[in-house]
Formats: structure tokens, sequence, C-alpha cells
């Protein structure tokens, strides 16, 4: 029991290790850096196309080299020193050794919690650890349990394939919140489901063993579990092509909000000239311009902070803002939507949140008087619900008109 829970305890020091170093070294605000730069943004869906190529079986990531010769210097330490400690290095030296077979995994669990915020870094990678860790532990301690073992073959390569075209898919996300920032309109809502419809089918035709990857002795077999797995796939790429011609709001689900907002790049306007947005009406994007308008026809004004890495951003345009009880609410307002990660206004709108209503984090709502500038009723954070939006909006109408 005190070998097994050795060896186990230095598999999650290792990866846990590495997510509270990484949380150490950069701090909160290194962390929210990666969440709305485009550059790490661009990297990391650079680094997830490698890691998904590598998990296909077209090249196999090596650990450097003196991490490769302290690993093989603890193992063989392992087997002849007592003690835990040598134990514990030896699993430490295993995780190395297997970075070639888990850099695909443990790489998108690091990235993906460092951008959700250091909590769930450090969290996710000690899960990861401890997941890793489990089946030693109890082979450890049952060691006859080794006979009834599957062997590693077809199983196991085609797991990883899985996981490769996944990251490939997941890196289409990180390339858009880039083109979203630059205002490239290269990956638009139809190019984007576009992309992920030709890699989930070049994932589907494979499952059906229309080809062999690299790892592949043979051309796989279509299976019954394997063909049931295609049928999946296919139901989304039916899915995905629907999208592909279909920009409106007819969708729900917490899918959509990955996606790049459904009207970028349509560039459609009003006759006012401002541009046409979530819900399908007009949106100003200068605070200083939708309060001089608020002010000039009399209205309220409706703030909208939110972000182009705002997961929860997009839910709510998605499903709350085109709701019935909704939209004609809105309507009556001066919106203003102030995007807090983007040129021009972002770094004017990210310190008027912090300085006017303390306020970090997205999205966050407000509805203003233009009249004396005074903060009528706020809405903070994200609430799905479009009844609450709905008697958040009624408030601020009331409010404004009782004055």
């Amino acid at each position: 029991l005190g070998n097994a829970s050795a060896y186990a305890g230095g598999i999650v020091f290792t990866f846990a290790g590495v997510g509270v170093g990484a949380a150490l070294l950069l701090g909160p605000e290194g962390a929210n850096m990666i969440g709305s730069n485009p550059w790490v943004n661009l990297a990391i869906g650079v680094l997830f196309v490698v890691l998904g190529i590598s998990l296909l079986g077209f090249f196999e990531i090596q650990p450097p080299k003196f991490l490769a010769n302290f690993a093989s210097k603890k193992q063989a330490d392992g087997q002849t020193q007592g003690g835990y400690l040598p134990v514990m290095l030896m699993a430490i030296a295993f995780s190395i050794t297997a970075f070639t077979c888990t850099v695909g995994f443990v790489g998108a669990v690091f990235v993906l919690g460092l951008k959700m915020g250091l909590a769930y870094l450090i969290g996710g990678m000690f899960v990861y650890g401890l997941t890793f860790a489990l089946p030693f532990f109890f082979l450890a301690l049952f060691p006859s349990r080794l006979q009834s073992m599957p062997n590693a073959g077809g199983w196991m390569n085609t797991v990883k394939i899985c996981a490769g075209f996944i990251e490939l898919i997941a890196a289409l996300k990180f390339f858009s919140n880039s083109d979203l920032f630059w205002d490239w309109q290269i990956l638009t809502w139809p190019v984007f489901l576009a992309a992920s419809a030709v890699i989930t089918l070049m994932w589907a035709i494979y499952m059906l063993g229309g080809y062999k990857l690299p790892y592949d002795l043979e051309r796989p077999k279509p299976t019954v579990k394997r063909a049931l797995f295609a049928g999946l796939l296919i139901y989304f790429l039916v899915g995905m092509g629907q999208g592909v011609f279909d920009r409106d709001h007819k969708y729900h689900g917490t899918v959509l909000a990955f996606l790049p907002p459904s009207d970028y790049g349509m560039n459609e306007f009003d006759e006012n000239g401002h541009k046409m947005g979530a819900a399908h009406i007009s949106w100003i994007e200068s605070y200083e311009e939708a309060f001089s308008w608020a002010i000039e026809h009399e209205t309220p004004l409706f703030i909208d902070f939110t972000g182009v890495t705002c997961v929860n951003c997009r839910r709510m345009e998605y499903e709350v803002f085109p709701d019935a009880l909704v939209r004609p609410l809105l309507e009556q307002f001066t919106r203003g939507e102030l995007w807090v990660d983007k040129p021009p206004h972002g770094k004017f709108n990210t310190e008027l949140q912090k300085t006017r209503f303390q306020q970090v984090a997205q999205p966050f709502y407000a509805i203003i008087d233009p009249r004396d500038d005074k903060t009528l009723i706020t809405f903070p954070g994200y609430d799905p619900n479009p009844q609450k939006f709905a008697e958040f909006l009624q408030d601020g109408l009331d409010a404004y008109n009782s004055k």
C-alpha cells in the first residue's frame, strides 16, 4: 500500500506540479492575458494543430534529452534503492517517459484550464494526474490483475486518433478568437462550421475504414461499434451542414456559444449607419456615441459589456436577446455594445466597467439615464433566463420614465 501510494503520488505530483508552477509563474494577470491576447490564441491554435497531427500518428513529440536521461536514471535507482522517495521519483520518471503518448491529452487539459482560469488549471491538471495514476495504484495493490488487462493495440490507437480529430476542431476556436480580435472576417459562422464539417467528415470516413493512418498496420475494419460512432459523427455533420446556410437563431445550446457570432462578417447596417448585431437589431460600439445618441433621441441607454472570447456572452446574445419577451424591450433603448477585448475601444471599455461599475467579468449589463448620467440598474453575470432579463429591462424603463 505504501509503495502503491508513493508511486501514484509521484504521478499526481508531476502533473499537478506543472499546473501549480504555471499558476505561480503567470499570476492572475498572466492568465487573463492568455484568454484575450490574439497572438496567444493564434499560438494556441497552432499548438492544437500540432498536437492533433501528432495524435493522428504523423510524428511523435519527444521530451527534451536531459529529461529523458533523468527518467532513465531514476527508474534504475527506483529498482535498487529502498524507501518511498525513490519510488516517487520513479513515478515522475515514468510520467516523463510517457510524454510522447500523453502530450496530446495533457497539453489540451493544460491550455484549456489556463484559459478558463488558474483554479481550473490547477484542478484540471490534478484530476488528470489522479486519473492517470489510479490504474497503476490498483495494479500495484493487485499485481495479478495484470494478467487480465487488454493488450495495447488497435483500440488504443483509435482513442488517440479520435482525440487528434477533436483537437483539430478545437484549434478552430482559438483561430476564431484571433480572427474576431483583428476583425479579419475569415472564420465567419459558415466558414467555421464548414471547416469543422470537413474535419468531422474525415473522422467519420476513418471510423468506417475508408483509409488508414501511419500507426495502423492495415485499414481499420468497420465493426458495429465503429459504424455506430461514425453514424453519430454523420448526425453532427448534417447539423453543421444545415448551419452553414442558416445564420438565424433557431438553434440553442452550449456548443453554439463557441462559434463566432452568427452576424460576424455580414456587415449589415440600419438606416442610421449603426451595425446590426445580436437579435438582429442595431448596436453602437462606441460609448460616447451611444451616450450622445441616447440624449438626442431621449431614450435610456442599455450597455452590454461583452468580449470576443466570452462564451457566456454569446449564449446570452443567441438565446436571451432574441427572445419574444426581451427583444421588444431592447428596441426601446439606445443599445451600446462595448467590446472589452478588441480595438478600437477595448481599453476604454475595460476601464469604464472597472471604475464605474467595479466589475471586470463579462457579460455585464447596465441601464443608464443619459439626462443625468446616473446608473438606473445593473444585471451582473450570466443568467440565461429570459424572464429575469425582461424584468431587468422593464425595471430600467420604469425607473427612466418615473423621473
